[in-house]
């Protein structure tokens, strides 16, 4: 029986260089016989597997450096020894790009490119943050898959992504996403049913919320309870009914927020934060 190849795909991963940067060169790729996949080759480097699968092979890259697990798995540190990482500054972008060869264990291989974009930030300002979902890669309606972690936000149901979707439905026929989406095309859809949705902070930190573009599938008002929360303690708590598709609630000094949509379907995308 013949091995069908698995597809490596070109990503994209944007951080701000006081995030914690990590990621997984694979999570775009695919085995069409669900085989696990593994990382072979990374800029001509050949990734150890043979020490387990927790074992990190170092990829020096030209801003710093990586660590790079067999699955994919990776974590990057910038070298502030460098003059160009030590006067990064807001504005400013460095760039890193790992090739690498991803293999399906049965022979199948393929080619891709990580692209790693490294933001500035000024030392002691905070920065504003919008969560749009864009370089994610999707490129069709029909892309359907669990929401990972991005630019240092994790946003989740239940602890878990398995009810945040990337481009889910057909949108067209949908007149709520038509109210805050080009074209009836969003990047992000929730289906929670009962269950709040969280964002917040990979590291534990505090942010600002401002705002979030929302609306209900069916493009009724609808309600839905927003908490914020400090150190697991409650700083605000409001049933609110929406009716417009841009929810602006200003939240300072907060290191979670949480929507409950009270059974509702709803399209979120756009998230402005100030970090």
């Amino acid at each position: 029986m013949t091995n069908a190849k698995p597809t490596a795909v070109d990503d994209l991963l944007v951080f701000f260089e006081d995030n914690w940067i990590r990621g997984n060169l694979l999570r775009l790729s695919s085995d069409p016989e669900g085989a696990d996949m593994y990382v072979r080759f990374v800029n001509g480097v050949r990734i150890d597997a043979k020490h387990g699968p927790d074992h990190e092979t170092i990829i020096r890259g030209e801003y710093g450096t990586f660590k790079l697990k067999p699955d994919g798995h990776f974590e990057y540190e910038l070298d502030y020894t460098l003059d160009v990482v030590k006067n990064l500054t807001k504005y400013d972008q460095l760039i890193e790009k790992l090739s690498f060869k991803m293999s399906d264990g049965s022979g199948g291989t393929d080619l891709g490119v990580l692209t790693l974009a490294i933001d500035g930030v000024n030392e002691g300002e905070k920065y504003h943050e919008n969560l749009d979902f864009d370089d994610l890669g999707v490129t069709s309606r029909a892309d359907n898959f669990s929401l990972p972690d991005y630019r240092n936000f994790a946003l989740s149901v239940n602890g878990g992504h398995e009810f945040t979707l990337l481009n889910g439905y057909v949108y067209d026929t949908i007149p709520g996403v038509d109210a805050i989406t080009e074209d009836g095309f969003s990047d992000t859809v929730l289906s929670p049913g009962s269950a709040p949705v969280s964002l917040k902070m990979l590291d534990g930190g505090e942010f600002t919320f401002q705002s979030v573009s929302i609306a209900e599938l069916s493009a009724s008002p609808f309600h839905l309870t927003l908490t914020a929360l400090n150190d697991g303690l409650i700083v605000y708590q409001q049933e609110l009914e929406i009716t417009d598709p841009n929810l602006e609630v200003n939240l300072e000094d907060i290191d979670e927020i949480r929507f409950d949509f009270m059974g509702n379907s709803v399209v979120m995308d756009n998230f402005s934060l100030l970090v």
